[in-house]
């Protein structure tokens, strides 16, 4: 199966960091491009003025995350980068919309109950809410 537009989303774990390198190994062509989504969460939106760490904070994951696309340049078609504020699942399932993925690919921490324990709360919630395909790791 091809999927020319693929979504890793990266919380810097090491199971983030194994969907990205599946990413690089199965779906990097010419002509596909990727999505680097990283979600900080939060209920009060991206600006918060009176908390200037967090706004370091956003700064900081953006450095991080463009730094993991630059190694991808050339790889890809289009590789890009987003940093979003919110609940993780809202803002995964909008992204892939927005951006028209065909592929969500999702590291698994593998935490909680038994459904969380094999997929992980938000990897589950995705999965059950996207209409693309998803595609889930967990690091070795």
């Amino acid at each position: 199966m091809k999927f020319a537009r693929v979504l890793v989303p990266i919380d810097f774990s090491e199971a983030s960091l194994e969907a990205f390198k599946l990413a690089q190994e199965r779906f990097a062509g010419s002509g596909n491009t990727l999505t680097l989504l990283h979600v900080i969460e939060s209920g009060l939106g991206l600006v918060e003025p009176q908390n200037e760490l967090r706004l370091a904070d956003i700064e900081s994951c953006r450095h991080r995350l463009a730094s993991l696309g630059k190694t991808q340049s050339g790889a890809w078609k289009e590789v890009s980068t987003q940093v979003e504020a919110g609940k993780p699942v809202d803002c995964i399932l909008d992204t892939a919309n927005r951006e028209g993925a065909e592929l969500v690919i999702m590291g698994s921490h593998g935490t909680g109950g038994l459904r969380k324990a094999l997929f992980g709360s938000t990897t589950y919630d995705v999965a059950r809410k996207l209409k693309c395909s998803v595609m889930v790791t967990k690091a070795t």
